[in-house]
């Protein structure tokens, strides 16, 4: 005991520093951290978990058909699964191009095995008539190898690839050779599936054409004959007639 230290604070300090009292906050302390660590357990389950799963469900959707189809066996189609021939020789959306209004009366219709194949003039004719009259003229073109028995390349007007004009005058469009030949053919079409129109589809080659004719007319030769041969010489070509005694040979 220290001096002037009675009896009963001796007490008193032994009852504050008692072993229970330690005991009980230890164990006080113990509780309140298994507590906190089932509140985070709680927690953690009631907002991480439900998002997991909903990734792992995502993933397993997105996945589910091609690991299907990496596990399941290869199967042989049968005969009623194979495509009709029908349905494999028919032009494709990504090679058919469609202009103007597909239930008018003047259908034109093009098609060549390749794009860099195509008369460039005679298809801006072709979309020049559409521009002109956008709901009396439908132009559908394809770009696709010719089936068996087909020609190498189409054009059709209607269907039909020999307009006759009137009489004799007829316009073969699977042997065309002037962009004056198919205007004349899609002018008659056109007035006769139209006669009430009162505007005439007018339709003219271009300035580019033109030029490149005058430019090829220039590099033609000029060809030297004798007069007596003058039936002989072809429309458009250039020539100079001598006396048949004149000419070189005679």
């Amino acid at each position: 005991m220290k001096p002037g230290q009675t009896e009963a604070d001796k007490q008193y300090s032994k009852s504050l520093f008692s072993p229970s009292d330690s005991s009980q906050a230890q164990s006080k302390h113990e509780q309140l951290s298994e507590f906190e660590r089932l509140r985070r357990r709680r927690l953690l389950l009631r907002l991480v978990l439900p998002g997991g799963l909903l990734l792992v469900g995502i993933i397993a959707f997105v996945l589910h058909k091609p690991l299907k189809y990496i596990f399941s066996p290869p199967t042989l189609l049968q005969g009623s699964e194979l495509p009709d021939e029908d349905e494999t020789t028919q032009p494709s959306h990504e090679n058919l191009k469609q202009y103007g209004n597909s239930e008018a009366l003047l259908h034109i219709k093009m098609r060549f095995a390749e794009e860099m194949l195509a008369p460039s003039s005679i298809v801006e004719l072709a979309h020049a008539a559409v521009d002109s009259k956008p709901s009396e003229i439908y132009f559908t073109i394809a770009y696709k190898p010719p089936q068996e028995g087909e020609p190498e390349s189409e054009i059709k007007i209607n269907d039909s690839s020999l307009i006759e004009i009137d009489g004799d005058t007829r316009v073969d469009l699977s042997a065309i050779k002037k962009e004056e030949d198919f205007i004349l053919a899609l002018q008659h079409c056109y007035a006769r599936l139209y006669p009430e129109s009162r505007q005439k589809l007018e339709l003219q080659v271009s300035e580019e054409v033109l030029e490149q004719r005058q430019q090829a007319e220039m590099r033609k030769p000029t060809l030297i004959v004798p007069e007596k041969k003058r039936g002989e010489i072809k429309e458009g070509e250039k020539s100079i007639l001598l006396p048949d005694f004149a000419y070189p040979g005679q």
